[in-house]
């Protein structure tokens, strides 16, 4: 009788296919990366000391974003420095980008973290930032505030404004910390406020805060004089006020001065608001419009994939205006695919910061934003070359390949406008006053 072998003791034999993959894995793992000249096309310099690094522009431009858009920009770029990232930094995401290994000194983890938002690189930001997330301290929570100014991430604030909330007296001599918004100073004094103990410590945080804004130059003068200053000031206030806000109408029209569908300044508002990202919104331009580019997928996704941020609006021929909002874009990058089999030429996104908008709807409701609820992260946005802009693994928004309706069924991947329920008719018919038998009169996405 043959001897009985348990299941988990047999060891299969690997596929042809596996091998030559685990080969190649190999590969790149023995591969010396700073000091491998051999068949290198492209040289970065990093440091004071500009160390050299050679590099292959097909890989960098396979793994990262930021160097396929320079490429894009400059095909015959050679080389390109970085003088701000020491060469620990720029090793550690050479590696990431050849090998996929994570490798890294603790002291090095948070420049690691903003060199890898830097280079747009796959999944890597997301996992630092949940590592920094835990190593908040008070040596480390201004510079991570500070980078974070240019990275955006909501996790992040919202945890080191919490953590100066807890230990406001620590900060005080801290000149960086007046720096801060108004809307961080909101939120560090409602936080403290929460605990009913440490209101002493709250108002002497914001008194300190305060009175680094202001400048007191008639402290001495006499009674006269202090109200011809009020009314002088008074005069220039209005003056410096009408400016300001001539200026800010002008900022927040330019990105939609050649749109064909946005021109209510509370509509641009309201995108601004939401989008909340001043240096998008302000140098985003209007990339492709379906009038202009073509009324079919390929030409959607010609023009639309791989760029990152990307703002659509649907305009239909009843005038209702709806769309969506991306950080991550559609792309066909393999390091985004999730969940579905490839074969189908189809896949999941990632994407935390998507979401569905409604600005004119049957229902002359206000303009109202529709966030990813809570999981759903993962199933953010589908690519499928044979379709337009599609939001949600659900089909809470999609356009087919003439870009015209696919289906409505807000509330899978997305919130539900109060008082819907998921997968009924007025959730269906809510941007368009039908899940389909609308029309899309214009497309029009928006990105840098």
């Amino acid at each position: 009788m043959d001897e009985f072998i348990p299941m988990r003791e047999i060891e299969q034999e690997p596929s042809d296919e596996e091998k030559i993959k685990n080969q190649i894995i190999e590969d790149f793992k023995t591969f010396q990366i700073t000091t491998n000249e051999e068949f290198s096309d492209f040289k970065i310099f990093v440091g004071k000391e500009k160390t050299i690094f050679y590099a292959h522009k097909v890989i960098l431009n396979r793994r990262s974003f930021f160097f396929r858009e320079i490429f894009k920009q400059k095909p015959d770029l050679k080389e390109i420095e970085f003088p701000q990232i020491q060469p620990s930094i720029m090793e550690n995401i050479l590696i990431y980008i050849y090998k996929t290994e994570i490798n890294f000194e603790e002291k090095d983890l948070i420049d690691f973290w903003a060199a890898s938002f830097k280079f747009q690189l796959p999944i890597l930001p997301n996992i630092l930032e949940k590592q920094i997330n835990q190593k908040i301290n008070k040596e480390n929570v201004i510079k991570i505030i500070s980078l974070n100014q240019s990275i955006k991430s909501e996790l992040i604030e919202e945890s080191c404004l919490n953590f100066i909330s807890n230990h406001p007296n620590d900060f005080l001599k801290d000149e960086k910390v007046f720096d801060f918004s108004e809307n961080q100073m909101n939120k560090i004094m409602m936080n403290i406020k929460k605990q009913s103990e440490r209101v002493i410590d709250a108002i002497n945080f914001f008194d300190k805060w305060k009175d680094s804004k202001s400048n007191d130059l008639i402290e001495n003068l006499k009674e006269n004089q202090n109200q011809i200053k009020e009314i002088l000031d008074s005069e220039n206030q209005k003056q410096e006020k009408n400016k300001d806000s001539l200026i800010n109408e002008n900022k927040l029209k330019k990105p939609f001065e050649n749109s064909t569908i946005i021109n209510d300044l509370e509509y641009m508002q309201k995108l601004k608001e939401w989008i909340n990202d001043d240096d998008f919104y302000n140098r985003m331009k209007l990339g492709f419009s379906a009038k202009k580019d073509g009324f079919t997928s390929e030409d959607f996704h010609k023009i639309c994939d791989s760029k990152l941020a990307t703002l659509a609006i649907i305009k239909t021929t009843e005038n209702y205006i709806f769309g969506g909002f991306t950080r991550t874009g559609w792309t066909d990058n393999k390091f985004y695919w999730h969940s579905y089999d490839r074969h189908y030429s189809g896949g999941c996104i990632p994407d935390s910061k998507a979401f569905i908008y409604t600005l004119k709807n049957p229902k002359n409701d206000p303009p109202q934003k529709f966030p990813l609820r809570k999981g759903e992260e993962e199933t953010a946005l589908y690519y499928h070359i044979s379709h337009g802009p599609y939001f949600g693994a659900g089909n809470d928004l999609f356009l087919h390949s003439d870009l015209q309706p696919g289906f409505i069924d807000l509330g899978y991947s997305y919130h539900l406008p109060k008082g819907l329920v998921v997968g009924s008719i007025e959730a269906q018919s809510y941007l368009t006053g039908s899940p389909d038998q609308w029309k899309v009169e214009e497309l029009e996405c928006y990105f840098l």
